[in-house]
């Protein structure tokens, strides 16, 4: 009789299951559908949206062959046109010298290449941090895993822009998966690419497994640059200034940064806390979690200091959070999962329906709320060589 009871019971705690994962492989479709039906559209509507990031890093690789720096007078000149994208180069000289040897292609080639590496980057990197995390290689659980890659609005324009933010999602998946010293000259390179992921160095140079090769990856990677473009090193002191007016607070829909989305959505002052309690709560988390060894946790709340620390956060830097998704998902506590899912699938209509103030308040919340409790989550297991071997209480 008790086997019979054990029986039922096991096979309507399948049933749930089956029920459960069909319903979220369900919405993931649903969100993918939208997400690239709407991004289509788009590009119809905006053909020149294919690409448009690209003459930035292109043209300064451009003026780095020619002059040996890769910023346009005008930058020199103290004056900063957001819309002039050739022109508005103010990274690290490290980015242009990588881009010296694409810059001979023509747009027509570079553009789709640029976008396929990113999605072929994603689409790999993605189930592989998933698997790495405790997830099973069961068909259903890799579609769903590929579904929401496409899903994610996010993904899909910082694929299509030609953005460097696919390629930090990537490098944050890298540093999840891979060993210290990898994970050490990724994190290096991110930070001379774009400043704003320079957290992550600063974690793994905090975290005793990588603190040797974190800085011995920066310091190389400034000094062969420096020495192979001095004057670029010299003219970038110069347009540091102009970092801030480039990052402050620009009054667009797709801008999700705490303090603007508070601001235009009349919690003003609210938003000026925001703008410096949130960056500052994920910082400190980075560094105590660093300091244990917890490398999911310190990664994911350097995503956090990512996505927050300026006044702008524009929808495709969020595709970073990809692999925090991926990552959390095997050995999330069930209200994780629903917090993931929902930030999976809310973007893409939200972001279609023209409904700012709610689209903004939504996006805000959902992703705080995904790496908020995914830093907790990751702040219960034990890790050891970068992996997530069990929960801290050996359950």
């Amino acid at each position: 009789m008790s086997g019979a009871l054990s029986a039922t019971a096991s096979s309507s705690r399948s049933a749930v299951r089956i029920r459960a994962q069909t319903i979220v492989l369900g919405a993931l479709a649903a969100a993918a559908v939208v997400s690239v039906i709407g991004m289509a559209k788009i590009l119809l509507a905006n053909p020149d949206l294919f690409g448009i990031d690209l003459p930035a890093y292109v043209e300064a690789a451009r003026r780095l062959l020619a002059s040996g720096s890769p910023y346009s007078p005008q930058l020199l000149s103290g004056v900063l046109d957001r819309y002039d994208i050739a022109t508005g180069y103010l990274y690290p000289p490290p980015l242009a010298q990588l881009f010296v040897p694409l810059s001979v292609l023509p747009m027509s080639m570079l553009a789709p290449m640029w976008a396929l590496a990113q999605g072929v980057g994603l689409l790999v990197m993605l189930p592989m941090v998933f698997l790495r995390f405790g997830g099973t290689r069961d068909r259903t659980h890799i579609a769903a895993v590929i579904l929401a890659a496409v899903g994610f609005f996010p993904n899909l324009m910082a694929i299509v822009i030609g953005n460097v933010s696919g390629w930090i999602a990537i490098g944050i998946a890298v540093m999840l998966l891979a060993t210290p010293a990898v994970r050490s000259t990724v994190a290096a390179t991110a930070m001379w690419v774009k400043l704003t992921p320079g957290i992550f160095a600063i974690g793994a140079f905090v975290d005793r497994s990588s603190r040797w090769s974190a800085a011995a990856a920066a310091l190389a990677i400034a000094a062969a640059s420096f020495a192979l473009a001095p004057a670029a090193w010299r003219d970038w002191v110069v347009v540091f200034p102009l970092v801030s007016g480039f990052f402050g607070d620009v009054p667009f829909t797709s801008n999700l940064a705490p303090a603007h989305v508070l601001r235009s959505t009349g919690f003003g002052s609210l938003g000026t806390v925001a703008a410096i309690l949130v960056p500052a709560a994920f910082a400190i988390a980075v560094l105590l979690h660093a300091r244990r060894g917890n490398l999911a946790a310190w990664v994911t709340a350097g995503t956090g200091v990512y996505l927050s620390a300026t006044g702008t956060s524009w929808d495709h830097y969020f595709v970073a959070l990809s692999p925090v998704a991926a990552a959390a998902w095997p050995g999330a506590p069930r209200a994780l999962r629903v917090v993931i899912v929902a930030v999976l699938v809310w973007y893409g209509p939200l972001r279609f329906l023209e409904t700012q103030a709610l689209y903004q308040l939504v996006g805000l919340a959902s992703w705080l709320a995904m790496l908020v409790v995914a830093v907790a989550a990751f702040g219960k297991t034990r890790i050891h060589s970068g992996l997530v071997l069990s929960p801290a209480d050996g359950g």
